[in-house]
This record gives structure tokens, sequence and C-alpha cells, in this order.
């Protein structure tokens, strides 16, 4: 989403993981740390995962760009007596007041990759 200071970009992302807090939400990509394990993993498989209600995290920014990420627990993935500390991605947001046309219509077709779960 693209937005015009880094202030809008944060309250933006602080409302939506408010939103979600505490939901479940079937994701198709989950990050992880392999128990027993130093170094984190992607892990590419369907999940259900509670988001955790503490603060959303704010990495660096990475140029313009804010990729916020929310700590999740794992209810449901097939690897889930091996996996500890997930997290998923929220929504990424871009400061730009001035995109062109085709950078503006990737931005409106693009939408993270979690759902409501039933």
């Amino acid at each position: 989403m693209v937005v015009a200071t880094e202030e809008e970009a944060e309250a933006r992302a602080r409302a939506e993981h408010s939103a979600y807090a505490g939901r479940l939400l079937r994701v198709v990509e989950i990050q992880a740390y392999l128990l027993g394990v130093r170094d984190y993993c992607d892990v590419h498989a369907e999940a259900v995962v509670r988001v955790r209600s503490q603060v959303v995290q704010f990495p660096p920014w990475n140029d313009k760009w804010l990729d916020p990420y929310w700590d999740v627990d794992i209810v449901e993935h097939p690897q889930k007596d091996n996996l500890e500390h997930a997290w998923i991605y929220g929504r990424s947001y871009m400061l730009d007041e001035e995109l062109n046309p085709m950078e503006q219509l990737a931005q409106a077709a693009w939408a993270p990759d979690y759902r409501e779960a039933p």
C-alpha cells in the first residue's frame, strides 16, 4: 500500500494488526525457527495460526518499504511440533507520492497471503 509518511505507514500497520490480533488465519507461508536450530526458515505449507495480540514488530525500514511482521502461534501445521517462534508478514507499505501507472496497478492487485480461518 502506498503512503505519504512513515508515521502513516506505521499507524496503518498497527491498525491492521489490531484488527487481526487474537484471530485465526489460514496462511500459505510462515517463518519460524526449527526447534533446536539457531536459524529460521520459510515454511511453504498451508497453516492455521493465531495472531498474537502483542505489539506488531517493525523491522528497520528498507529504503521506502515497511514490512511489518506479526508473531503467531501455530494451531495447525504438519511440522508444528518441530517449529517455534513463528511469525507472518503483514501488508507491506511503500513511501511514495508519485507512482507510475504500472506501479499503481501492481499495488492495487497485491494483497497479503492470509485469510480468516473457519
